[in-house]
């Protein structure tokens, strides 16, 4: 009975290998463009979020697929999804796919194409979500699916979880993680995030994944005065005070210094950058002290990078006054920055409250998010499976860890102490990447089938026998 046990596993395992190696591809790409043009048709921008109706979509294709799943209603008409396909009782803890359904607003933003329809143009596939993060959800819904099909023989459980509010503070995984704890516990985490990169000749030139990323806080600014009639103009004026503080706000120069976690990433980067970037690039790779005034405005047209090596703060909300021949009595702003992971909330407060304290505003923390920037180990059976599949995809090509430079849901599992990798699996260039959240969000239309290959098998590195 043994041998007719383990010779059945042995035919599970080979048919498994084979399934892989005649992996339809294309045909698992075409699902799943179709899934993501429906995703982003059915516009789940939040606020209100709406994800009830992404998550209807998605439970008719577990359903259909015999993969069971739950639901968790974190508020009226928003959901998240949670599928599960159970593995072998090896004692590892399982791998979650963890993506979201929300996306942020497209209002007076100036789109070329219609941002909640999937469009082709030029090479590209155009659409809000494209890239954050409605592809990603899609993907893995089909990487579970085809595990399912070809009856994947797993190492361990792997676990799908599909959450909404990602994009305005994560209330979506933080009620999974408070209500229903066991069915998201995971012992390794992968994410959005990082992803291989496109050089200009469309070559991926190097992949990044992120094991750390800034954390997010918003302060608020609130300047009072007497007001009055606006024929006798003061200046007491509160918008005029808070004008002064965000200006001095705006001029802080946050320590600039290299993070620990970029060291490889800027080494790197200078082996395929012209050369005033290339100096520039690996001078900041052996730096070990605060970076140079002069070079980081060398910086000035890479924000991406320069936001790397420092805390950034920018106001994002303003209001005050209540008619145009009224003085104000009271204006506020919002200030929201993403703080280094050597740095706290509390040190960045109080060099805010010292940039404003000559124009008499109050300086406060705003709501909290949940999590910190604990960063994930650069080795280990994560870091290993991404290096391993893009060795075998783009031989030669750099793989390097990194600090993410928004928030992410990822931040939660670091808190928890599980890894977390940031890895969006689709090939992106620079000006794709300065595009999300922005108009005509895009990636290009090859990078589609690439990326649901890649995260296939990585998925498969990391979970199956």
């Amino acid at each position: 009975m043994i041998k007719l046990v383990t010779l059945f596993s042995w035919v599970l395992y080979f048919s498994a290998a084979h399934a892989s190696n005649a992996m339809d591809f294309d045909k698992s790409t075409n699902n799943v463009r179709k899934l993501t043009s429906t995703l982003i048709e059915q516009n789940t921008t939040n606020p209100p979020g709406n994800e009830a109706k992404a998550v209807e979509t998605l439970t008719a294709l577990l359903k259909k697929a015999g993969i069971s799943y739950h639901i968790d209603e974190f508020a009226p008409g928003r959901k998240s999804l949670v599928a599960r396909l159970p593995g072998s009782s090896t004692g590892l803890k399982p791998l979650l796919l963890l993506a979201h359904l929300d996306v942020v607003g497209t209002e007076n933003q100036d789109w070329t194409t219609a941002p909640h329809k999937l469009t082709e143009k030029e090479g590209y596939l155009y659409g809000r979500g494209v890239i954050d993060d409605l592809s990603m959800a899609a993907a893995s819904v089909e990487i579970l699916v085809l595990l399912k099909k070809y009856n994947t023989p797993l190492k361990r459980d792997v676990i799908l979880a599909l959450t909404g509010d990602e994009e305005s503070g994560g209330a979506g995984l933080s009620s999974l993680l408070k209500k229903h704890p066991e069915w998201v516990q995971a012992g390794i985490v992968l994410n959005e995030g990082g992803s291989p990169l496109l050089d200009k000749n469309g070559r991926v030139s190097m992949v990044r994944y992120q094991v750390a990323e800034k954390t997010q806080q918003d302060y608020i600014l609130k300047a009072n005065s007497k007001g009055g009639h606006s024929a006798r103009p003061s200046q007491d004026n509160a918008i005029v005070r808070l004008a002064k503080a965000l200006k001095n706000i705006s001029e802080i120069q946050h320590p600039r210094k290299l993070q620990p976690v970029m060291k490889n990433f800027f080494e790197e980067k200078a082996k395929n950058e012209e050369s005033r970037f290339a100096k520039l690039f690996r001078k900041i790779a052996a730096s070990t002290g605060l970076i140079d005034e002069e070079d980081f405005k060398l910086l000035n047209d890479r924000p991406g990078i320069a936001a790397s090596l420092t805390t950034t703060c920018t106001p994002t909300l303003i209001s005050g006054g209540t008619r145009a021949n009224v003085l104000p009595s009271e204006a506020s702003a919002t200030v929201n920055c993403r703080i280094v992971p050597d740095e706290n909330p509390e040190v960045v407060l109080k060099r805010l409250q010292e940039a404003t304290k000559n124009q008499d505003i109050e300086v406060t923390l705003g709501p909290s998010m949940d999590g910190n920037s604990n960063i994930s180990p650069t080795e280990g059976e994560g870091p290993a499976a991404i290096r391993k599949i893009a060795g075998e995809m783009w031989p030669g090509v750099p793989v390097v860890a990194g600090s993410q430079l928004g928030m992410t849901d990822a931040r939660r599992y670091r808190a928890l102490g599980v890894p977390a990798y940031g890895i969006n699996p689709f090939p992106l260039n620079e000006s794709d990447l300065v595009r999300t959240h922005g108009a005509d969000e895009r990636m290009p239309v090859s990078s589609l089938r690439t990326g649901v290959e890649f995260y296939y098998r990585l998925v498969k590195e990391l979970s199956s026998h």
